[in-house]
């Protein structure tokens, strides 16, 4: 729940209204959902079960139901996380804080001589993408929950001129 709570919290920064969709599966209980839906209702946020995995399309319904209402409660466009002329440090700096709840980033040798070539290069301006594990809110996937008090540790800067984004990659997470 407070890894839930996290990820809510990075929605707001967002100025975005949440739904949490619960991907249900044929062994969860209705207890273990009830926690879950509970939460969401005390924080005021939308909750819905989809059992998409074992239904299809029509296990889907009700959270496609949910997440039309709430996104016509909310039509505005999303806040950005950072100004296109900020640092790609900095880009990532916001991230690392703002949606992984980190202190900091530190920069692999090979990530720093990356940083200055994509600087030289004049594509600073470019978003971040970052590549980080999905099995914590860290680069590090034995970190559960909400970790806090950690630094990101950024091993390559990618520049995707193509697509028109730089890639960060953390940790030891392979793309």
């Amino acid at each position: 729940l407070a890894n839930l709570e996290k990820h809510l919290e990075t929605v707001a920064a967002f100025g975005k209204r949440a739904v949490v969709a619960l991907n249900r599966y044929g062994d969860d209980t209705s207890e273990e959902i009830a926690v879950v839906r509970t939460r969401c209702q005390r924080l005021g946020v939308a909750f819905a079960e989809s059992s998409h995995f074992m239904g299809g399309g029509e296990g889907a319904r009700d959270l496609a139901r949910v997440v039309m209402a709430t996104a016509e409660a909310d039509p505005g466009p999303a806040n950005v996380l950072y100004p296109a002329a900020l640092s790609v440090l900095d880009k990532i700096r916001s991230i690392a804080r703002t949606v992984y709840g980190g202190r900091d980033v530190l920069l692999s040798p090979e990530a720093i001589r990356d940083l200055s070539r994509i600087e030289h290069d004049g594509l600073g301006h470019l978003p971040i993408c970052m590549a980080k594990t999905p099995a914590s809110l860290s680069d590090d996937p034995k970190r559960f929950g909400r970790p806090r008090g950690f630094d990101i540790r950024v091993q390559r800067i990618l520049t995707n001129s193509g697509a028109g984004f730089l890639v960060v990659v953390t940790g030891d997470v392979v793309r």
